[in-house]
């Protein structure tokens, strides 16, 4: 979650950065093709991330240490134990 945070303020400060860019060479006659990538570039991704549907990562847990060994050789990764119950988390991708 964190490097979708942060590919998303990446993406939003360079679209701000190109709508101060358009807004000092509005009179040219290149400046729609800045105004339309500040709008690919940094509002696009926002929408994406705010409107996105379900988690990325998927969950299991793990009671004893050979299911907790099983779901790391398949590619889980550790979060933390509750109630005496280790849990597990990958992302969907991986699947």
């Amino acid at each position: 979650m964190k490097e979708v945070n942060v590919r998303l303020t990446f993406h939003m400060a360079l679209g701000i950065i190109l709508v101060f860019i358009w807004s000092y060479f509005v009179s040219e006659w290149w400046s729609p093709v800045i105004g339309v990538l500040a709008v690919i570039i940094g509002l696009i991704p926002a929408v994406m991330n705010f409107f996105a549907i379900g988690e990325p990562y998927r969950t299991e847990t793990a009671k004893t240490i050979d299911e907790a060994r099983r779901l790391v050789e398949d590619g889980f990764e550790y979060v933390c134990t509750h109630d005496k119950t280790m849990i597990f988390r990958r992302y969907k991708s991986q699947d």
